[in-house]
């Protein structure tokens, strides 16, 4: 019997801290930022119907939220852009043809493989490896 006594105690507690009273609310939080709405006016919004924040504790818990809760609309974006869609063999976004009826390899892959090549790997060096001399010390051209 005392543990639906308990049980009634706890079902009648709510959330009293800000980000129990904001969590419901930022899936339309988030929609109204990014139709650029300001933030300012959102925090203000939320003061009139009594919900104060302030305005960097508002936007740390919207990147909280934003960072665990990722819009679908927009695929993940990594170093070299978007992945290619399920549909689209890998090699067909750059639109290159090895010559054998496969797409060559994107971002560049022939460009490393011709570094590889000794004459266009030395001129490679010679080109931004050379040596100069320090502008410092007895070196310097204006005679001191």
């Amino acid at each position: 019997m005392e543990s639906d006594k308990l049980r009634e105690a706890i079902g009648r507690l709510s959330g009293t801290s800000l980000a129990a009273r904001l969590r419901p609310l930022l899936p339309e939080i988030d929609r109204k930022a990014r139709e650029g709405v300001r933030h300012a006016d959102i925090v203000a919004a939320l003061a009139a119907e009594g919900l104060t924040v302030s305005l960097e504790t508002f936007r740390k818990t919207l990147y909280r939220y934003r960072a665990a809760h990722p819009p679908a609309d927009e695929p993940s974006i990594g170093p070299f852009g978007p992945p290619p869609s399920p549909a689209e063999p890998a090699g067909a976004a750059s639109g290159q043809d090895d010559g054998r009826g496969a797409p060559s390899a994107p971002y560049g892959a022939t460009d490393f493989e011709a570094a590889l090549d000794p004459k266009t790997r030395d001129a490679l060096g010679e080109k931004y490896l050379a040596r100069r001399r320090p502008l410092l010390g007895s070196n310097r051209r204006d005679g001191s």
